[in-house]
């Protein structure tokens, strides 16, 4: 991809940030002039420790596209079907939202492929995700009549619960910021030296200038000692406001 032209949107801190994100779902997002913005998964169906079988077993059934005469290997057509399902279940438990261009996304490719609903299911089960994807298949029965065949009953995501998102929110995100914190803390134990463990711990509450400048939507020209400052506080309130939230949650 940097061969390609493309450049990392500097989501990301330091180079430790990007060793460390072998632990999350997805790399730093790509982007270049005139073109869609890429951001490379590294788990397609986010199932813990199995990501590697599972990715090495999903490409096995890849299919192939020839674009202006250049070769591209995609998912299987039940592989993005599952995949982009599971996507609008996750962000709708971890964030409290769900966005509905998925849906969009989901309708057009029901639309312009025949679809295996037998395999589709079969790779769901054998991954563990189809209580996850079920009540998205039954939100688009509901809701887009899309006629997919369940395999019995599912509940469909709520209709107030698609406008608006799931009730307190913003107390579910909050809660979880401490604990996301920690997580990030004790990862630096992975990384190969001291050097490499003091830049990162840095950089969690003093980003690079082109991560700040990209976390605060910031011009070349703007300065920067301000937003550092801004940036600190506004990261300590986000964690106190987080435990505050998780004790409520505690003495309910």
């Amino acid at each position: 991809m940097t061969k390609a032209g493309y450049k990392p949107l500097s989501a990301r801190n330091s180079p430790e940030d990007e060793e460390l994100l072998k632990f999350d779902s997805h790399l730093d997002p790509l982007c270049k002039d005139g073109s869609l913005m890429i951001e490379p998964h590294l788990s397609i169906l986010g199932v813990g420790d199995d990501h590697i079988t599972a990715l090495h077993q999903i490409w096995k059934e890849k299919e192939e596209v020839n674009i202006d005469g250049v070769k591209v290997d995609h998912l299987s057509k039940e592989q993005f079907i599952v995949h982009t399902l599971l996507h609008a279940a996750r962000h709708l438990s971890d964030e409290g939202f769900v966005e509905i261009k998925w849906f969009a996304d989901l309708l057009y490719a029901l639309k312009t492929w025949r679809v295996d609903w037998l395999k589709l299911m079969k790779i769901a089960e054998k991954w563990g995700v189809e209580n996850d994807v079920l009540h998205v298949m039954a939100a688009l029965n509901q809701y887009w009549q899309a006629d997919i065949l369940l395999p019995g009953t599912s509940e469909p995501i709520a209709l107030n619960t698609l406008m608006l998102g799931i009730k307190d929110r913003e107390k579910e995100y909050y809660a979880n910021l401490p604990t996301s914190y920690l997580e990030r803390l004790f990862k630096i134990m992975e990384l190969p030296d001291t050097a490499s463990r003091v830049r990162y711990l840095i950089h969690l509450f003093f980003p690079t200038q082109g991560n700040l400048r990209w976390r605060y939507n910031l011009s070349s020209k703007d300065s920067l000692p301000s937003y550092y400052i801004l940036h600190l506080i506004f990261t300590i309130k986000k964690i106190l406001k987080g435990l505050w939230h998780q004790s409520t949650l505690r003495t309910r």
